[in-house]
């Protein structure tokens, strides 16, 4: 019988065994100068970055959706110092197959009964802060900045292909 730290370091080997055979791949027209300079900006001298924070956002800027869990699992991996090539490797694990420009459009289209292309600023936030992984209130302030929508009122519609395209760093 398994116990349950049997099973934790089973699962650990698993995620490990994937993050090494796994080759950095550079996604969405992300070029590896880019990732790169962006890495050792943050990083500074120490060529380390010790914060998951930082990671998430770097990752964001990069334009990739890392999930709070990939994130946390990720650090936890490296043993809380991200090195350039250990980021490359957790790029590379950032696709999501589900993460479609199709199947963002079918999900806003539930809600724009009328087809019209444009979603109340308060149906978006429902969107993002409750389906799939959640955004906090804090992703939601960023969100919000990343996507102009913070000088928009509740009320206020939203054309949601944009926020599409620049999900998915999709050409404008």
């Amino acid at each position: 019988m398994e116990t349950s730290k049997q099973k934790e370091k089973t699962s650990s080997q698993t995620c490990s065994f994937a993050f090494l055979r796994r080759k950095p791949l550079i996604i969405r027209h992300i070029d590896a100068l880019k990732v790169e300079s962006a890495f050792c900006e943050i990083s500074g001298a120490s060529r380390t970055i010790q914060r998951k924070e930082a990671v998430a956002n770097l990752a964001r800027y990069l334009g990739l959706a890392p999930s709070e869990q990939e994130v946390d699992t990720f650090f936890h991996r490296v043993n809380g110092r991200c090195d350039l090539a250990a980021f490359g490797r957790f790029c590379s694990l950032l696709v999501h197959d589900e993460d479609k420009a199709a199947n963002f459009r079918e999900l806003f289209l539930v809600y724009d009964k009328e087809h019209t292309g444009k979603l109340k600023k308060r149906v978006v936030k429902m969107i993002f802060c409750n389906l799939g992984e959640p955004l906090s209130a804090a992703e939601w302030r960023s969100f919000e900045g990343i996507f102009d929508l913070a000088d928009k009122k509740d009320d206020d519609l939203v054309p949601y292909e944009p926020i599409v395209r620049k999900l998915l760093d999709l050409p404008q």
